[in-house]
């Protein structure tokens, strides 16, 4: 897990500003995104990076065609969905859970 200081978006890929480094994530590889206070970790098929950035600022930058918000700490990757359940999507094995309020 990489602990990160900012993140810029720039043509469909994030620029992870680590400690000691700046780290490329294609859009298009993120399977999902969970938070916990202000920090987020983006779940992609290499890895996990943990980013100092709030939900709603990452919700705001992905597109809502390809993207969607399943639970309060959850977005996950449309085309990445493997299966849903009741509750919950499965995004390449890993289960997330769908909040009451994003059901319907």
């Amino acid at each position: 897990m990489s602990t990160v200081f900012s993140v810029s978006f720039i043509l469909n890929k994030y620029f992870l500003r680590l400690p000691v480094s700046i780290s490329k994530i294609n859009v298009s590889e993120i399977l999902y995104v969970h938070a916990l206070g202000d920090y987020v970790t983006v779940y992609t098929f290499n890895g996990q990076h943990t980013v100092h950035i709030t939900l709603s600022r990452i919700e705001m930058k992905l597109s809502r065609k390809k993207f969607c918000r399943v639970h309060r700490s959850h977005i996950i990757a449309i085309r990445h969905i493997d299966h849903i359940e009741e509750g919950t999507v499965f995004i390449n094995h890993h289960a997330v859970p769908i909040g009451e309020q994003y059901r319907g």
